[in-house]
């Protein structure tokens, strides 16, 4: 049994009683060559940066010691908060993430923080 509704330009899934689901690919491919891609499922700043990521945008938060300093070290640089914050903004109640915004604390909070 073949499955062609789920393939792109570089594999098709397969199916079969024997194999279960498998990728073939369609011609010969380059060594380190991306042959799929995916959203995660879950992002979360590990512990030990807390203070330097935004929980919310992935953004590095400025910090007093780094504001004179140009380097733009974000995981996910997408420049969406107006109003960063020197050293970041902790969540009142928890005390565990930091934000690197107003806004990133209030989107956080309404879509998941406040049930965590």
């Amino acid at each position: 049994m073949e499955r062609g509704d789920e393939e792109n330009e570089k594999m098709l899934i397969k199916e079969s009683k024997g194999k279960g689901r498998y990728l073939v690919c369609k011609r010969d491919l380059k060594g380190g060559e991306c042959i799929a891609q995916a959203k995660p499922y879950l992002l979360i700043v590990n512990q030990s940066r807390n203070r330097e990521i935004c929980d919310y945008c992935f953004n590095s938060i400025p910090s007093s010691s780094s504001m004179n300093n140009n380097d733009n070290d974000s995981i996910n640089n997408n420049n969406q908060c107006k109003d960063d914050q020197e050293d970041g903004i902790s969540c009142q109640n928890c005390k565990q993430v930091y934000y690197c915004s107003g806004e990133c604390k209030e989107n956080a909070f309404e879509m998941i923080h406040s049930v965590e």
